[in-house]
């Protein structure tokens, strides 16, 4: 179990470097307890978010996704009372965000 996660970690490492362009400032571990079914809300027209990517300015970035993306959510909250909303579909997380 322990050397599994820190296969995940190197991975989150990696990902976070090339989304953002520099080193991760902080790592935080997340259990997330999978559920046994998942609810569809609908499709993912975009997503929208803060970050300080690239330049470490704060902005507002969207991306638009294509018909096929959608957003799904697990049947309850996670032990922890946070929600899980899953994005599915073909896009990928680059150093311009995500695409697809």
């Amino acid at each position: 179990m322990r050397k599994a996660v820190r296969v995940a970690v190197g991975s989150a490492k990696k990902l976070s470097r090339r989304f953002y362009g520099f080193r991760p400032r902080r790592l935080r571990a997340a259990k997330i307890v999978w559920p046994k079914a998942l609810v569809l809300l609908g499709g993912c027209a975009q997503v929208d978010y803060v970050s300080d990517k690239h330049d470490r300015k704060l902005r507002q970035y969207f991306h638009e996704f294509e018909p096929g993306v959608l957003l799904l959510a697990g049947e309850r909250p996670q032990p922890n009372g946070y929600n899980l909303l899953l994005i599915f579909g073909k896009f990928d997380i680059t150093k311009d965000g995500l695409v697809g």
